[in-house]
């Protein structure tokens, strides 16, 4: 990923609450198999939830991108947290 493309990212993310992302990853994506990249990116996000260790998931997938924006104030993970709370 160029150095621009991910200065617009970090732009459009500046308010993702990264625990709210880490919470809608942890419901998503436990018990689910997966490669051994992704399962090493998804563990380096848990331990480290933040921009650096986020872009790393979306280069991966850029689908990851729609986790991160709707962990955003008023995004879909954000506005639902009590059912991330519940469903682990």
């Amino acid at each position: 990923m160029k150095f621009l493309d991910k200065l617009k990212i970090k732009s459009q993310l500046k308010d993702c609450d990264y625990i709210v992302a880490k919470l809608a990853m942890i419901q998503r994506f436990s018990g689910a198999v997966m490669n051994d990249e992704l399962t090493k990116l998804l563990d380096e996000y848990m331990a480290n939830p933040c921009f650096d260790t986020a872009i790393k998931l979306i280069e991966y997938d850029n689908s990851f991108y729609i986790i991160f924006n709707e962990s955003r104030p008023n995004g879909f993970y954000t506005r639902n947290i009590n059912f991330l709370n519940t469903k682990r």
